[in-house]
């Protein structure tokens, strides 16, 4: 009996896999197209996240090499930059100097012309004092040498004279 029994068992499990065997083939020609759309969708899917992997990458890449260049230019711009603010610093010093330097010439023409003005005022005063006090001389003398007629005419023409000479 365990030989009919072996038999009936080859013979069923024949029929387990001949029945799967038909329903392998069937899923495969009903699952072969869009499982193979899929398959495609999916590795091209990957493929781009890849590329953009290595977009990214590279970009990460030139900017992490830009950004190492900069620093190892650093000392030279911020030398740079020193070196602009200085001269900036010298160019600023030169105009406020220049300024100074031309409003000291204005308050010294000013000065002097003020000065000169002063002089003339007290020049003229001074000779307006001395005719004065000439005048004062001159009228005293003619009192005592002359009479009233003639010293009016001295005097007048001594007035001429001192006016003609202001």
């Amino acid at each position: 009996m365990t030989e009919a029994h072996e038999g009936i068992n080859i013979i069923s499990n024949l029929g387990k896999i001949i029945n799967f065997a038909i329903l392998f083939f069937l899923l495969y020609i009903l699952a072969k197209s869009p499982l193979s759309k899929y398959i495609k969708n999916k590795r091209d899917s990957i493929n781009e996240e890849i590329e953009d992997s290595f977009r990214k990458r590279d970009e990460v890449e030139r900017r992490l090499r830009e950004l190492e260049q900069r620093l190892k230019n650093i000392d030279s711009e911020v030398a740079e930059i020193l070196k602009e603010g200085e001269r900036e610093a010298i160019s600023e010093r030169e105009k406020i100097l220049e300024e100074a330097d031309r409003e000291a010439k204005r308050i010294i023409l000013e000065a002097e012309e003020a000065i000169e003005e002063e002089r003339r005022k007290g020049t003229y005063e001074l000779r307006k004092y001395a005719a004065e006090i000439l005048i004062e001389r001159v009228a005293e003398k003619i009192k005592r040498s002359f009479g009233e007629s003639q010293q009016k005419n001295i005097l007048r023409k001594a007035m001429d004279e001192v006016r003609k000479a202001l």
